[in-house]
Order: C-alpha cells, then structure tokens, then sequence
C-alpha cells in the first residue's frame, strides 16, 4: 500500500473521505487496500492518514504528504474508510478506546 498524511481542522477533511470512498466503489477487487483514519494533533485539528493500493491512486490526494508505512501511527483515534476488523487494518493500526 502507499501512504500518504494531511492535517485538517474540524470537517475540511470530508471532501477526501468521499473521494475515498469513490475510489473504493471504482477499485471494489481491492476494497481492503483504502484506508483513512486519524489521530488528533490539536485543538480542533487532526492528522488524517490515507492509504490506498498504488502511486496512481494516491495522486488523487492533493496536499498529502508521502509517508513510509513505518512511521504511520499505531493507535488512531478514528477509522474514517476501512474495515477495522479487516487483517489490512489490523496489522497496522489499533483504534484507541474511548
């Protein structure tokens, strides 16, 4: 998977999560392979993570940062597209109890 970051505050990240979940109905063979979550960086501000099955796709993300799998986060505080019950998102983050 490729990986790719942006902060956002409050709601100006919801345009991303429908392109998001575009891309998943355009992509369904690799549903498991679209990843958004999020993990807060700040008052009304939170770091959102996009990961997505190759360079191609992640293009469509404007304003996103390249970011190696290694220094993603390991405990989120939201799972915004995934299924985090799948082995996709299980083997890499934990979603953090409320």
């Amino acid at each position: 998977m490729i990986w790719a970051k942006r902060r956002f505050a409050h709601a100006d990240y919801a345009p991303y999560q429908g392109r998001m979940e575009q891309l998943v109905v355009a992509h369904s063979m690799l549903y498991q392979q679209f990843i958004m979550v999020s993990t807060n960086a700040g008052p009304g501000e939170s770091m959102y993570y996009v990961g997505v099955p190759n360079e191609a796709i992640v293009k469509e993300f404007d304003g996103f940062t390249p970011v190696p799998e290694a220094a993603l986060p390991k405990v989120v505080d939201g799972v915004h597209v995934g299924d985090p019950t799948a082995e996709e998102f299980t083997s890499r983050f934990e979603l953090k109890s409320r």
